[in-house]
């Protein structure tokens, strides 16, 4: 896997698809005849502008123009509304982490790594002497090289934000800035323990 490769990829096909492409712009609001999408507002560099079509294929992720177009929307639990936990996923260099086990006398090779304790022991021990604060994950979730061509480029699942919903600015600004300080001590954890 190659992320850039693949946007170069993807920008390839979609030139030879005659796609326009409006890249750096977010779809803002929905346009309406009664109850019929014809179209986005969006909004980038150049102002607002519109853009009419056919059908309009909500890929907001959390369904924003669906919802602003009147589509009936639930989020969380049904009994208490809580969300998934939102993650930061960054990326480490010289990271070349063969499994995500913290016992080292651990030999079970053929218990695949995302399986075993994932540094359970560690993490718990790193939050005991004050080392992991922010994030109340109880184990390292995944380390996953980012071209696997080169592994010790590593992208980490490590943090955890919860009690927050991607459905509000502010509560997503609160969830950003925590997030990088779950990162902070995760990089700090993963140069001690892992």
């Amino acid at each position: 896997m190659n992320p850039e490769g693949m946007k170069f990829v993807l920008d390839e096909m979609m030139e030879e698809a005659n796609v326009r492409l409006i890249l750096h712009a977010s779809a803002v609001m929905p346009v309406m005849d009664r109850n019929d999408v014809k179209g986005v507002f969006i909004e980038s560099k150049s102002g607002r502008e519109v853009i009419l079509a056919k059908a309009v294929i909500d890929c907001t992720g959390d369904g924003d123009i669906a919802v602003r177009a009147g589509a009936e929307y639930g989020t969380g639990r049904s009994e208490d509304g809580a969300c998934q936990p939102m993650s930061m996923i960054f990326t480490v260099g010289n990271g070349n982490v063969k499994y995500l086990n913290y016992n080292q006398n651990d030999k079970e090779e053929h218990i695949h790594p995302l399986v075993r304790n994932r540094y359970e022991g560690a993490v718990r021990l790193a939050r005991e002497k004050g080392e992991i604060v922010y994030n109340p994950n109880d184990i390292f979730c995944a380390a996953t090289p980012v071209d696997y061509r080169h592994s010790d480029v590593q992208s980490v699942n490590f943090t955890r934000i919860q009690k927050l919903r991607g459905i509000n600015a502010d509560e997503l600004t609160t969830a950003e800035v925590l997030g990088r300080k779950q990162v902070m001590e995760a990089v700090a954890f993963m140069q001690k323990y892992v």
